[in-house]
């Protein structure tokens, strides 16, 4: 599930930076600054549901964090080592399984 999580924000943010390199290849001086405007504002709206996005999936426990951790230890601590330490210990747990059986 954090998989799912990061490529679904991953592709979202992608859509502005596309947008801003077509709008100023397209247009030149003033309507190129026009133009740049609308992905901009884009990015910005994006940018707030996405971290509405992110908590929502947090507390869902689709994140690799812990969904009663504290706000600050979420965005300051490295979940990552700890989910990749989990997938390991869920890995050899299974090739002992294996093994046993």
């Amino acid at each position: 599930k954090p998989a799912r999580a990061t490529v679904a924000v991953e592709c979202a943010y992608q859509n502005p930076g596309i947008a801003t390199v077509v709008a100023l290849s397209m247009f030149d001086g003033n309507q190129a600054s026009r133009a740049v405007g609308v992905p901009l504002y884009y990015g910005f709206i994006e940018a707030v549901f996405i971290g509405v996005y992110l908590v929502a999936m947090w507390k869902a426990g689709w994140l690799l964090a812990p969904p009663d951790a504290p706000v600050a230890s979420v965005l300051l601590w490295n979940w990552q080592e700890k989910g990749r330490e989990e997938a390991e210990g869920d890995a050899e747990s299974a090739a002992t399984e294996s093994a046993v059986v």
